[in-house]
């Protein structure tokens, strides 16, 4: 019986697919939100005109400027912010695309040594998935070894730009909260949350036929700065990746301190 290589989402994944819905998807949604500005501001123009003209009141149109005004703001600004995490996310998978095309210029054995310095061992990998399924190959790995050096890439810049943002010297009590802030953001999501999807990556490399996710096993909780140390401080608590059964969750620092390959160990094994 041959089991197929498709039983997880990350052997069914099209970066390219993916990166050219989410770019067409991202300038509608910008599109569509300028539009709504531009012709909320020709319809406001003309009942003025008309309003100034004495051919409707003026107190009417006031008020119906005044709802309608808050509204659309608020309905642009989500269109537009939707847009823009879509665009974000479009960028992600070109460096995705990005990651794959390095590595299919180059030979097997190059790319072994690679899986080799994250860890894996992918000979013994292909040789027990082929028990299952003989066409199982180094090329079905590619695509979801191309995210995991992704994420390894974002993080190495992460930490880069929170080592330099930590040795930046501020002038004001304000500046010195922004930059705590940022550098608090940049270490949950830029960081931590990587490391996160890394250990999911990890062991989907190493079972190919699992069907195990992280939402499967719980949800991964960053906060805000203020409301991370909260909870430090008060309640004694420090919950980054909570589980659904009743284990113990993993904080932040357990997160920050162990290897991708650690934190997948805790969760999947």
């Amino acid at each position: 019986m041959t089991a197929s290589l498709n039983l997880h989402s990350y052997y069914k994944y099209n970066p390219i697919e993916v990166n050219k819905n989410l770019e067409k998807t991202a300038t509608l949604q910008k599109v569509a939100a300028i539009v709504s500005v531009v012709s909320f501001t020709a319809i406001a123009s003309v009942a003025l005109y008309f309003s100034v003209m004495s051919l409707l009141s003026y107190s009417l149109v006031f008020l119906g400027l005044s709802l309608a005004t808050p509204l659309l703001a608020v309905l642009s600004s989500k269109v537009y912010q939707k847009g823009q995490k879509n665009k974000s996310l479009a960028e992600h998978h070109k460096s995705v695309i990005s990651e794959i095309k390095l590595l299919n210029g180059q030979s097997d054995a190059e790319i072994k040594k690679e899986f080799n310095d994250f860890g894996i061992n992918i000979e013994k990998i292909i040789k027990n998935t082929k028990k299952v399924n003989k066409n199982f190959n180094l090329q079905n790995v590619i695509i979801p070894f191309a995210m995991l050096k992704n994420h390894a890439r974002h993080i190495f810049d992460a930490l880069d730009i929170r080592d330099k943002l930590l040795h930046k010297k501020v002038k004001t009590v304000q500046q010195r909260a922004f930059l705590l802030n940022e550098i608090h953001r940049i270490t949950e999501e830029d960081i931590l949350k990587r490391k996160m999807f890394q250990s999911e990556i990890f062991h989907v490399i190493n079972n190919p036929t699992s069907h195990k996710t992280l939402k499967l096993f719980g949800n991964i909780y960053p906060l805000s700065f203020n409301r991370r140390h909260l909870f430090k401080i008060y309640d004694k608590k420090d919950e980054y990746f909570v589980f659904h059964h009743f284990r113990k969750p993993l904080s932040s620092d357990d997160i920050a301190n162990l290897s991708f390959k650690d934190i997948s160990k805790r969760i999947f094994d």
